[in-house]
């Protein structure tokens, strides 16, 4: 833990009231998460609010999702079931899961009013998603304006050594703050999470002094949580492979790095609203997703890699197409699949070998079939 903070820490393991596991699936039992759809014996059921609480009630076929997939040898023909089969394994894990998310220091600097302010919430969130996984015992958040970007740079200097700030620098292209900002625009519209060596979650974040008009889903990015959610996200990935010395060759492509922060931020906040997270990923790839071809998909999907992405495609669709993609992984498993790849990566043995160790397919296998169930439902097909 580095000390000298005069921040107030927020010990999140004490603020967050742990959501118990749902009650027994019966018809007419009490249920937490509105919306979820089940089964009993057969006979598909909802969480419905009955007065003042939530009832588990038989609804019409018609009323549920299309058929669920549930691996990739059916994933094309029941695409239309990805979103509801991914949602409802969120759904389940928040339900049955606490979290186990460590303190919290957070400083903000003093012209800096962010656009949201409850961290709690989102990473606990995210932490349910992930019951088996490692976090880290300690983080820090650094947020700012560009007009903040002065006293940001002496908050690292308070925090952390010469030494560490040295080698964060370094590998950060010699902008360890400034690369979140956009100097002629003089705004700070970027985040990025930053591991220490003994460990601690830094997070240094850009707040911008107005959304960009062309970002359809910045209110929801920058309002809601999901910003908060997705940086931490990325605090799990590289925890299985710290200081293991994994070539950057046999790290995932980056759509899989960020897509995969993508999806986690809009389950982790949407998680009791099926409608809200649908929607997200619609206004996330209205300018960029929805315009691919299937055989673009399947080029990127061949050629991206962790340093390298094809120039004739927008850099955002690592994003906006990468959380589609992981979507359809979580929905044939389960949202520890995502991160159970990092484990294999420490290993040493390479993308491709540990999707076939997670997913059960050769990755040049699953190309196509990722490929054809994306674009199909891109196109509402």
């Amino acid at each position: 833990m580095i000390s000298g903070l005069t921040c107030l820490t927020l010990s999140l393991a004490t603020l967050v009231v742990p959501t118990g596991a749902q009650a027994a699936t019966r018809i007419g039992a009490t249920c937490k998460q509105p919306n979820v759809i089940s089964t009993v014996n057969g006979v598909a059921v909802k969480c419905l609010k009955t007065g003042n609480k939530y009832t588990w009630k038989k609804v019409a076929a018609s009323s549920t999702s299309a058929a669920l997939p549930t691996s990739f040898s059916d994933l094309v023909a029941n695409r239309k079931g990805i979103s509801q089969a991914a949602w409802t394994k969120v759904n389940q894990s928040i339900a049955k899961n606490t979290s186990k998310v460590g303190t919290f220091d957070i400083h903000t600097g003093p012209n800096t009013k962010p656009y949201f302010d409850d961290y709690p919430k989102p990473v606990a969130s995210v932490s349910k998603l992930f019951p088996t996984i490692k976090e880290a015992a300690s983080n820090i958040v650094i947020r700012y304006l560009f007009k903040d970007l002065a006293w940001a740079e002496a908050k690292v200097k308070e925090l952390l050594p010469a030494s560490e700030i040295e080698r964060l620098n370094r590998d950060e292209g010699g902008r360890l703050l400034t690369s979140n900002c956009d100097s002629s625009q003089k705004t700070c519209f970027g985040s990025k999470q930053l591991t220490t060596t003994n460990g601690i979650n830094l997070v240094l974040q850009g707040v911008p002094e107005t959304m960009y008009p062309n970002d359809l889903a910045g209110k929801d990015r920058f309002y809601s949580g999901m910003l908060e959610a997705h940086e931490y996200f990325h605090s799990l990935q590289r925890i299985p492979t710290q200081g293991i010395g994994i070539q950057q060759k046999d790290y995932p492509p980056v759509w899989f790095v960020e897509g995969s922060a993508e999806w986690v931020q809009n389950a982790a906040i949407n998680n009791g609203d099926l409608k809200k997270y649908r929607n997200f990923f619609d206004l996330d790839c209205q300018a960029t997703c929805k315009k691919l071809s299937k055989s673009d998909i399947t080029k990127i999907l061949k050629e991206a890699t962790n340093s390298n992405w094809p120039k004739e495609y927008e850099y955002f669709l690592n994003y906006a197409l990468g959380s589609l993609l992981v979507e359809s992984l979580v929905s044939i498993t389960n949202p520890e699949s995502i991160m159970k790849i990092y484990d294999e990566l420490a290993t040493k043995i390479g993308f491709a070998a540990a999707f076939k160790n997670i997913y059960g397919i050769e990755w040049s296998a699953a190309i196509p079939i990722l490929s054809e169930a994306v674009y199909l439902n891109l196109q509402g097909k």
